[in-house]
């Protein structure tokens, strides 16, 4: 279980380093607009791996 946890936040952590290609300064630091599907989801993964980081 704990490997898995570990696969996880690291996928996580890869979408969070290759960001949003339309938008290279978007770092999930606010939520995304929606208007873009790439920064939504570097948006996801950083609430993803936020809760993961929290248990």
């Amino acid at each position: 279980m704990y490997v898995s946890i570990l696969n996880k936040k690291v996928k996580l952590l890869e979408i969070l380093a290759e960001g949003c290609h339309t938008h290279p300064a978007y770092r999930a630091k606010r939520s995304a607009t929606g208007n873009c599907t790439d920064c939504v989801v570097v948006w996801t993964a950083r609430q993803q791996l936020k809760e993961l980081n929290d248990d």
